[in-house]
């Protein structure tokens, strides 16, 4: 019964229903999962950088830190120890003066691992207007369990780089409804004006954000000065380095133009990277391939008792104005980033790596995502991806890094070995580096270094340059040369490594007949004894 108001009489109807579909879209199971998320990347973060040594380019940028003075910072970057603008290793400077004398090693790995997470939550904040949000959740922990996890727990600046291109993204994303254009703008090209001064492929990061907005040009037909202000005006950054970036280059060049070198751009090299950073290696195959077996048996489900939980039905799609969306736009800007940087190596700095890429590792995220998103069975496979992820993610914290090397475990195991105390001569230059960087003080004072004989060509002499640079600003540091080391020390240790193709000591004492016999081998690496006196 009713009153001429219209207020219902009697008890009151019932109450709207929850579902349980609807539950596991609400905050109450959003919010443990993000932290579930956040939680298992910590763990694994942390563990993975208070045990992993590190590795020769972190060696170089801690060593670069460490100077005393920001003086001292710029002499070493100006002769070869780092090939970066000095801004990460002034950071890094100002951190280990605040953690103090002996910091481990995590204290340099900080700033690596808060980016990554910081460039998860920006994707987040991407998304999850535009997208489901478990499957926004999904993204999230699809951005902390990728390849970025391998430069989250290293001393680099490609991790913020990387937070520096993302925040760019939204900002660029957010663009249109923003009241504050100026600002807006401004902020753009204070990060974009940042990457560049990370290091120099950061130019790259300023390029992808002049594809998205000459794309948006292309389908809107709408010019947008505030945008094109902010990349414009980079070309004042990215020329004030320049002199550092031609110096340094000259320096590398008889890297660079060696036989053997490491990074010459090829086509296998650039497939191998793409692979590994953009399709996320084997974790990233395994998880695209339970994506895709989740789907089909959400769709043998359709027609169950269980057809609420796997699916979902869509809301009406507003029709298209634009042939492509902010989101796409992004995607296919992003898509460009490792063509744009394999044609600057190829063409201009003849030298490339897959973590000169890594930025593109965002694709494995928000593509996925995406096309997701369009599926009605979205919410069942995201909320049974996410225990794969938090899986794989902690199982990272104690497995070898997919893209970094940790070459000094074996030969650091076989050094622990007791035996007389007498040198040892390490073969390659990366390995020296990083035992002299992981191997107890008194181990590290029997280490030595030979320098390649005149007259003994290398196939990449870049290892061995770098050496000879650490050693003019660490002491403790023992390079000589082969014939003055042989007359000086009739018997000594051989420490090396089969498969080192930078290692032009072992064929040499062995072409001398110098080797007496192998004492000890674990894993690749090998320790032998050498007589100076046995080849007469």
């Amino acid at each position: 019964m009713e009153t001429r108001q219209g207020k219902q009489l009697g008890p009151p109807g019932p109450s709207p229903q929850v579902t349980a579909p609807s539950l596991l879209q609400s905050r109450w199971v959003l919010g443990p999962l993000f932290l579930l998320v956040s939680a298992t990347y910590f763990y694994a973060a942390i563990v993975k950088s208070r045990t992993a040594n590190l590795w020769m380019d972190e060696i170089l940028a801690v060593s670069v830190a460490r100077q005393p003075s920001l003086a001292a910072i710029w002499s070493a970057i100006w002769h070869g120890l780092e090939l970066t603008p000095p801004t990460y290793d002034i950071l890094l400077h100002y951190l280990g003066r605040l953690a103090g004398e002996g910091s481990g090693r995590l204290i340099w790995r900080l700033p690596s691992i808060a980016a990554v997470y910081a460039t998860a939550v920006c994707v987040y904040f991407l998304l999850r207007k535009q997208l489901s949000p478990l499957v926004a959740l999904l993204a999230f922990g699809i951005v902390l369990d990728s390849e970025l996890f391998d430069f989250a727990v290293q001393a680099r600046q490609y991790a913020l780089s990387t937070l520096g291109l993302t925040i760019a993204l939204l900002l660029w994303n957010n663009f249109p409804g923003t009241r504050f254009p100026k600002l807006q703008s401004a902020a753009l090209w204070l990060v974009l004006s940042l990457c560049i001064s990370l290091y120099f492929f950061g130019i790259i990061e300023v390029a992808v954000i002049g594809a998205a907005e000459a794309i948006w040009f292309l389908t809107r037909k709408q010019f947008r000065l505030g945008i094109w202000l902010s990349v414009v005006l980079t070309i004042p950054i990215a020329a004030a380095w320049r002199p550092l970036a031609s110096h340094l280059a000259s320096l590398y060049a008889i890297n660079a133009t060696a036989p053997g070198y490491f990074g010459r751009p090829t086509a296998s090299s650039f497939i191998d990277a793409m692979f590994d950073v953009v399709l996320g290696g084997k974790p990233g195959a395994l998880l695209l391939l339970a994506g895709l077996v989740l789907i089909g048996f959400a769709y043998l489900l359709q027609n169950s008792d269980l057809r609420p939980f796997a699916h979902e039905n869509l809301p009406p799609q507003n029709p298209r104005r634009f042939a492509l969306s902010r989101l796409e736009i992004i995607l296919l800007s992003i898509f460009s980033l490792p063509f744009l940087t394999f044609a600057l190596a190829f063409f201009v700095t003849k030298t490339f790596s897959p973590r000169y890429i890594i930025a593109a590792a965002l694709l494995s995220a928000i593509a996925p995502a995406v096309m997701l998103n369009r599926l009605p069975s979205r919410r069942l496979v995201a909320l049974a991806l996410i225990p794969l992820l938090l899986g794989t993610m902690a199982g990272r914290a104690h497995a070898p890094l997919s893209i970094i090397p940790e070459s000094a475990t074996d030969a650091l195991a076989l050094l622990r070995t007791p035996r007389p105390p007498l040198p040892i001569v390490v073969g390659e230059g990366l390995l020296y580096i990083e035992l002299m960087d992981s191997a107890d003080p008194k181990t590290r004072s029997l280490l030595v270094y030979l320098e390649r004989p005149a007259d003994q060509p290398s196939p990449d002499p870049t290892n061995e340059n770098l050496v000879k640079n650490l050693a003019a600003f660490r002491p403790d540091y023992r390079v000589q040369q082969q014939s003055r080391f042989l007359a000086n020390h009739p018997s000594f240790y051989l420490l090396a490594r089969p498969n080192a193709s930078t290692d032009t000591t072992t064929p040499s004492l062995i072409q001398q007949k110098l080797i007496v016999g192998i004492v000890n081998q674990l894993g690749d690496a090998q320790i032998f004894r050498a007589n100076a006196n046995a080849g007469r």
